[in-house]
């Protein structure tokens, strides 16, 4: 087993996983060692998914995942994977949010938009994951 040099300076024994996968750093470390660069792109598409919703044809749950996928996009970047526990609540938030602006009316956007832009966007994942497994992780 061999050492690995982390970006923070530590050396850390590399953990058996799946080839060329290291150690997997803390949330707090991958944003403490991100480029400048990609927390500037982050931060901004995070305040644009935001304001977005402001008008309310943007669904405020699809700003809040949005804004939770940037934090899974900087770790993506750093370390070459999705978190699950940032994606679930992604998900999660998404779903508790539209909901909620569903029952109480504050939301223009119907169900059948909101299936048609999840089969839009993500139906084409699922079927590369489906027909070549390697080529794409089922979190991505």
């Amino acid at each position: 087993m061999q050492t690995l040099q982390t970006s923070d300076g530590v050396s850390t024994p590399e953990v058996e996983r799946h080839p060329g996968q290291t150690r997997r750093r803390r949330l707090s470390q991958v944003i403490a060692t991100a480029s400048p660069y990609w927390l500037a792109a982050a931060g901004m598409t995070a305040t644009v998914a935001f304001a977005s919703t402001v008008h309310g044809r943007v669904p405020f749950g699809s700003g809040v995942a949005v804004a939770l996928l940037t934090v899974a996009a900087l770790v993506d970047v750093s370390e070459r994977r999705l978190p699950d526990a940032i994606v679930g609540a992604a998900a999660m938030a998404f779903a508790v949010c539209i909901g909620l602006e569903t029952a109480t009316g504050k939301t223009e956007v119907s169900v059948v938009e909101l299936t048609a832009g999840v089969a839009a966007f993500g139906g084409p994942l699922f079927v590369v994951h489906l027909v070549t497994p390697s080529a794409m992780g089922f979190g991505d």
